[in-house]
């Protein structure tokens, strides 16, 4: 395994269907489980109860977590959190397990970890974003979770109402040490600074397109010598045990942010399309006003011409003034 993701662990997924067991070996600290042909794991869409995009299944050094990006399947057992040793997701008619490469089968104990989607959860200093669209700026976020997905539904902990943004469109892992994007095989895919990506680390100040909506990595929450520690710490080399992950979290901070922690934005963009909206029309009547002034205006100056070049020079005959 490479050092070009956030840890060193691959993934093993085992699994029994309608066609019996298989085993897919995975390159890479993540899964993406679907009927969709980019996924890591692809299922037969067929098959009652599989959707293009199923399951999100993401490593650590500490274990492997999952989230369900759809609610409308039938999975079962922990579609949200940790997953214990041996644990077997259900999705229609297939049987899942998966396991971090070198795993004896025991697996880690994450039952006193932490829910990584949870407010809180990721290591100071906070990821500071802002969300915006060709219209204006939506918001300024805080990333406090450790991992959050971006979308238009649930499970997205910043909710987007734009068409062009999917249901669960990407996931973003804050580590204390870099923030990734994983795109979560989007309709309109995730572009990093204009370039399409699959999985990429943001750089501090780099843009990302979701759809119409692009979300810019604009700071860290702590101010400038947090945003050099944290540099700093990024041309470190990865720790590679669980142990370097959670010292990690100790980069010192002094957050000056005063903006609520709220991620969900469906009301700041939906009011900001109905605002472009707004200006459009005024704009639109306006410009109907300005031509009808101008016409009142030419044909006023018409008159005013008329009258200067023929109204001196018409006779007038007044009979009671007529000499006699």
């Amino acid at each position: 395994m490479s050092a070009d993701y956030w840890c060193e662990q691959t993934l093993l997924i085992v699994g029994d269907g309608p066609k019996g067991p298989f085993s897919v070996s995975i390159e890479k600290p993540f899964a993406r489980i679907g009927s969709h042909e980019s996924s890591e794991v692809v299922l037969r869409a067929e098959d009652e109860g599989i959707a293009g995009r199923c399951l999100y299944l993401h490593a650590t050094n500490r274990g492997i977590y999952c989230v369900d990006l759809v609610s409308s399947h039938s999975a079962q057992g922990a579609v949200h959190g940790w997953l214990r040793p041996a644990e077997v997701l259900h999705l229609g008619p297939y049987r899942i397990s998966a396991r971090l490469s070198g795993d004896d089968g025991n697996g880690t104990n994450t039952a006193s970890q932490p829910e990584m989607k949870a407010r809180g959860t990721a290591p100071p200093p906070y990821p500071v974003v802002v969300l915006s669209t060709q219209e204006g700026e939506i918001g300024t976020r805080r990333l406090t979770r450790r991992l959050t997905i971006v979308g238009r539904q649930r499970p997205s902990s910043i909710r987007l109402t734009s068409h062009t943004v999917s249901a669960a469109h990407c996931a973003m892992y804050w580590d204390g040490r870099a923030l990734w994007v994983v795109d979560l095989l989007s309709g309109n895919g995730t572009r990093l600074d204009g370039s399409a990506v699959e999985a990429a680390v943001l750089p501090l100040g780099s843009t990302l397109a979701l759809g119409r909506v692009e979300l810019r990595f604009l700071a860290l929450s702590g101010g400038e010598k947090v945003a050099a520690a944290q540099l700093a710490a990024l041309q470190r080399p990865p720790e590679e045990t669980a142990q370097g992950e959670a010292a990690s979290t100790d980069v010192p901070t002094t957050a000056t942010d005063s903006e609520e922690d709220s991620d969900h934005l469906p009301d700041r963009l939906t009011n900001c399309l109905i605002r472009a909206k707004r200006r459009k029309v005024i704009r639109r009547r306006a410009l109907w006003l300005a031509l009808f002034l101008a016409a009142v205006l030419f044909v006023a100056a018409g008159g005013a011409v008329v009258w200067m070049l023929w109204g001196e020079d018409v006779p007038v005959d007044l009979p009671f003034l007529s000499e006699t």
